[in-house]
């Protein structure tokens, strides 16, 4: 049985977070990942959404926890308010596509003007080398630990599992770390793919 004593506080542990400890994150992720899920399972009723949530909240977790503040709430509260949030959103992000996708099937295709996959733009090699070079830089940029666990994904086609055993870490951190640095590689490569307008 763990003693309570030599077992770090939730709040202590969002401090921490704040000044950068991954490994703070990992168990904050370790205690109340469940919960999270749970939460964000009952509002979307679709697991691979829920599992989103619950790694976009701990992502925002890591972002704000300079933010969070004890005297207005609890770790679990704050953690819990954000994955709700977070489902709340998808929600009505899914309402709004499907009324766009609904409103597009109902006009007239025969309008549309016609689309040719076997035309090659004149500097399409120069842009796809373009686009290697920032893949390469936004990786770089990576701290050691995100890009490490992120080439061993996918280099070497390990699971999250697989990934945690190999490098003796909790598989929360690990998590944690894939979904921090995807993000960053999101944000550095925005501007050469763009994601969709819905």
């Amino acid at each position: 049985m763990t003693d309570p004593s030599t077992t770090p506080r939730d709040a202590d542990l969002v401090l921490r977070m704040a000044r950068g400890d991954e490994a703070a994150l990992g168990t904050l992720y370790d205690r109340f990942g469940g919960v999270l899920y749970a939460v964000a399972f009952r509002v979307l009723g679709e697991k691979a959404d829920a599992e989103e949530v619950v790694f976009e909240a701990f992502a925002q977790a890591w972002r704000d926890a300079g933010r969070f503040d004890p005297a207005r709430g609890s770790a679990a509260a704050w953690l819990t308010m954000m994955a709700r949030s977070r489902a709340l959103d998808l929600v009505r992000s899914q309402s709004r596509r499907a009324r766009i996708t609904d409103t597009a099937a109902r006009e007239d295709s025969s309008t549309a003007p016609g689309m040719s996959g076997g035309f090659t733009a004149p500097g399409s090699a120069l842009e796809a080398d373009e686009r290697r070079r920032a893949v390469r830089q936004a990786l770089e940029s990576l701290a050691p630990p995100q890009r490490q666990a992120i080439e061993l994904a996918y280099y070497e086609g390990l699971s999250q599992s697989e990934i945690a055993a190999r490098l003796q870490e909790p598989l929360g951190t690990i998590k944690t770390r894939m979904r921090l640095g995807m993000q960053k590689l999101r944000d550095a490569l925005r501007p050469y793919y763009f994601e969709g307008a819905v």
